[in-house]
């Protein structure tokens, strides 16, 4: 069951993200006039919000229950590539050989950090 939390988090942290920058490209607006502080902000960018709010719930259930130098590295590992795949389909967003090598590299040292010592 927490194997299954700890992917719904990095999917919904991934989301989050992919989601607010997809939003905001769609126009945001913070500011400050005549005294009263107004933010405007679009519904996609809000779901982004609301997923990534939503994962530091899980995130807090996680490393309440797995050891930290492992959950961490492990968890943001796999956001990286999600956001930069997320980044790719989504966003329309290059991808280069640095990517890949570093993503690649990454997925390696995840695989590494969960096998059992």
């Amino acid at each position: 069951m927490l194997y299954l939390l700890s992917v719904i988090y990095i999917l919904l942290s991934a989301s989050g993200l992919v989601l607010f920058k997809l939003g905001s490209q769609k126009g945001m607006e913070i500011g400050i006039s005549a005294g009263v502080f107004h933010f405007k902000i679009g519904i996609v960018s809000l779901l982004g919000m609301v997923c990534y709010i939503m994962s530091f719930v899980l995130y807090l259930i996680l490393v309440s229950k797995f050891d930290l130098n492992k959950i961490y590295p492990i968890t943001t590992g796999c956001i990286f590539v999600c956001v930069m795949l997320g980044s790719f389909l989504v966003l329309k967003e290059n991808i280069g050989i640095v990517q890949i090598i570093g993503s690649a590299a990454i997925l390696i040292g995840v695989v590494l950090l969960a096998l059992k010592q």
